[in-house]
């Protein structure tokens, strides 16, 4: 029987951002509403997101229960893992998945396949509206499938980035949200920003 509420941000993440590991505070952007005491199961989740037979689900929770070690241990030492090593590797992976398997990364991959979708039905103007939109269907049961997928082949072309961790030095806590991988170019950001002193 496979589990009906998929989490796409795992409890065990977010139970880092808990005073009690039940329930998290919360900010609703689309009903401008904070709810202090959300509970964590069911934050950033949705039914049958990775599927019905359940297969991708329990894969991610083996998977989670190694980062969950991982990271628990970089939280208390405050040290990285050895960069050879396998759990050095699992952290990376679980990054770029924690990115790839989140509902907005699904709505954003169904909105591109639909858009090419209606693009290719735009060349068979013989077809009803029905016709079109029958043929070039875009239904996916785990629309999210493809960047999962490339997120566990090719996580070796981030090995040479290094990895920085960052601690407050006050009573400050962290955030973070149902999206919570994050993409920042330094080199970029350093080539096309330039500063511009008024008189």
């Amino acid at each position: 029987m496979s589990k009906k509420s998929n989490h796409y941000v795992p409890q065990f993440y977010l139970k880092n951002f808990s005073y009690n590991r039940k329930s998290v505070g919360m900010y609703h952007v689309e009903r401008k509403k904070y709810i202090p005491h959300a509970s964590i199961k069911n934050v950033a989740c949705k039914d049958y997101l990775y599927g019905k037979d359940g297969n991708l689900e329990d894969w991610f929770q083996v998977v989670e229960s190694q980062a969950s070690r991982v990271i628990s241990n970089l939280i208390q030492t405050e040290k990285f893992p050895p960069k050879s090593s396998d759990d050095y590797k699992l952290l990376l992976i679980f990054i770029l998945l924690s990115e790839a398997r989140t509902l907005q990364s699904a709505d954003k991959l169904e909105e591109m396949l639909s858009f090419l979708a209606n693009k290719a039905a735009e060349y068979v103007p013989s077809l009803s509206k029905e016709e079109q939109e029958d043929r070039f269907a875009v239904k996916s049961e785990i629309p999210n499938a493809p960047g999962i997928d490339v997120a566990v082949k090719y996580f070796p072309v981030i090995m040479d980035l290094k990895a920085i961790l960052i601690k407050t030095a006050n009573d400050r806590t962290f955030m973070t949200s149902d999206n919570p991988v994050m993409k920042y170019n330094q080199m970029f950001f350093q080539e096309t920003t330039q500063i511009v002193v008024l008189d």
